[in-house]
């Protein structure tokens, strides 16, 4: 069978979902994550102001970013994701091809950790997933950072070879959640909450 072509506008449109779904996951981490927070402002201070609204935003944050995972490791031809690239970039280098398909392979494993959250909670609500109340797909933060570590190496191979730079996907943390944070602690001391 043979390759497809993988096209400079393909992999700009990848690296870009993945930009977006690191951005998606880091707002969450300041937002929601325990021990990343700013010394001076707890990022339980939106849970401690609107519950509701920061049960939800958590909610649905956490899905989103599972759906983003998966959607950038789903297999299929069609599809601009790890495995299409995976399959179908020819590195002419032979240390390059193998730490890509290493990259590829790490990714797709942790895709096997988050995967059951998707088809059972995220893309479905699956009854028995539903009524047995557990967590599916639950990753720790260091396997999280394990991941996005991975797919920016990959996602660095693969447009310095596509595109003629390396895109760095885990750069600054760009995030305004903290301001956003910040603006909320200090309206509650002003109003004396």
């Amino acid at each position: 069978m043979a390759k497809a072509t993988v096209s400079k506008n393909g992999v700009q449109s990848f690296v870009n979902a993945c930009v977006f779904a690191r951005a998606i996951y880091v707002h969450y981490r300041w937002m929601f994550a325990p021990h990343f927070e700013l010394a001076s402002v707890p990022n339980d201070i939106l849970k401690a102001t609107a519950p509701v609204l920061a049960g939800d935003l958590n909610k649905a944050l956490v899905e989103y970013i599972i759906i983003c995972v998966c959607r950038l490791t789903d297999r299929g031809a069609k599809n601009l994701a790890v495995p299409f690239f995976a399959v179908n970039c020819g590195f002419s280098d032979s240390r390059t091809a193998a730490r890509f398909k290493a990259l590829s392979g790490g990714i797709l494993d942790f895709r096997k950790l988050v995967q059951p959250t998707r088809d059972k909670l995220g893309a479905h609500l699956d009854r028995q997933a539903h009524a047995a109340g557990s967590p599916l797909g639950a990753a720790s933060f260091a396997l999280w950072d394990q991941f996005w570590l991975d797919l920016q190496a990959f996602t660095a191979i693969l447009s310095e070879h596509f595109l003629g730079s390396r895109v760095l996907i885990c750069v600054a943390d760009g995030s305004d959640a903290p301001a956003l944070l910040r603006a909320v602690h200090d309206g509650r001391l002003r109003a004396g909450s």
